[in-house]
């Protein structure tokens, strides 16, 4: 696969749609990134000309219709990269925590080992 930059924006808008396959409203992507939405527009136009998000308009959900995005197969596997490269960062600050038991801190490396072979 080609190599894509993305920058944090983007990365986060892809994160955030890799939970619902389904596709998510702009609204909830707006929330759990808190994004503005003229920096979410801005941002999400160039994921769409890249291939990795779609737009849905569901015309039977109701009027004005809702727009869903939603990753495409190309992004699915990026998204799943780019999660578990932040889970691993995350992971790994907190099995540096002093008042961490030994057994815990293996558990946590046993698990950051399991996120980098995906």
């Amino acid at each position: 696969m080609d190599q894509i930059d993305l920058n944090d924006t983007e990365e986060a808008i892809l994160i955030a749609l890799s939970k619902n396959i389904n596709g998510r409203r702009i609204s909830e992507i707006l929330e759990e990134t808190k994004l503005s939405k003229a920096t979410f527009m801005r941002h999400v136009k160039r994921l769409i000309d890249l291939g990795l998000v779609t737009k849905e308009i569901r015309a039977n959900e109701g009027y004005p219709p809702p727009v869903y995005y939603k990753l495409t197969d190309k992004s699915r596997e990026i998204a799943l990269k780019l999660a578990s490269k932040y889970a691993i960062e995350k992971l790994s600050f907190v099995s540096k925590l002093p008042t961490l038991t030994d057994e815990d801190r293996k558990k946590i490396e046993e698990l950051i080992k399991k996120l980098e072979s995906l």
